[in-house]
């Protein structure tokens, strides 16, 4: 696992909602394009705690952790989020794929 250290220049501002499966993340993914509440759907379908307490902030991405973290799908993806692109569907770490996560700028 890399080092989340915070250094390095930050690339972007993330916010994430954890869910068990791959179709519940792009049904919430979808409602998000919708123009649904985040908090609501973070209240409603996030597995982690840690992310409801931080109303999903899971801080920036700094460009030394997407430098250690290469081989890491929602690291990747999370990075590649911008305003024209705000919203995306990720594997978490979880090897099996049994958990997802929807991130969004």
């Amino acid at each position: 696992m890399p080092n989340w250290s915070s250094t390095g220049t930050s690339i972007n501002e993330e916010n994430t909602i954890v869910v068990e499966a791959e179709d519940t993340a792009n049904r919430v993914a979808d409602e998000l394009v919708a123009g649904a509440d985040f908090a609501e759907l973070l209240a409603a379908e996030n597995l982690d705690p840690s992310l409801g307490d931080a109303g999903g902030d899971i801080g920036c991405i700094t460009s030394d952790q997407l430098a250690q973290a290469v081989d890491v799908e929602f690291v990747q993806v999370a990075a590649g989020l911008s305003a024209d692109d705000p919203i995306a569907v990720s594997p978490l770490f979880d090897p099996e794929g049994n958990e997802f996560c929807v991130a969004t700028h």
